[in-house]
């Protein structure tokens, strides 16, 4: 079983921002929709929307190039 932080296992962090993420991207495409299709004309918060998704997902990227990186890490090490 992996470290728990505060009850939570490293799997259920990395499960629950995938959720997250994923909930942010389907909210940006949903505002992006109703802006195209006139529902509502806040630009803003279509922006705010996009650019929320666009920095989750850019976290999540990091946070997958660093456990690639320590896998390849660990790979390296010597037994």
């Amino acid at each position: 079983r992996g470290e728990e932080v505060e009850g939570k296992s490293f799997k259920d962090f990395l499960s629950e921002s995938l959720s997250e993420v994923n909930r942010l991207q389907v909210e940006a495409q949903d505002a992006m929709n109703r802006f195209a299709t006139g529902q509502t004309q806040n630009q803003a918060d279509v922006i705010s929307a996009v650019r929320q998704a666009e920095l989750a997902f850019n976290m999540m990227m990091e946070i997958r190039n660093k456990l690639v990186d320590a896998y390849q890490e660990v790979l390296r090490m010597r037994v």
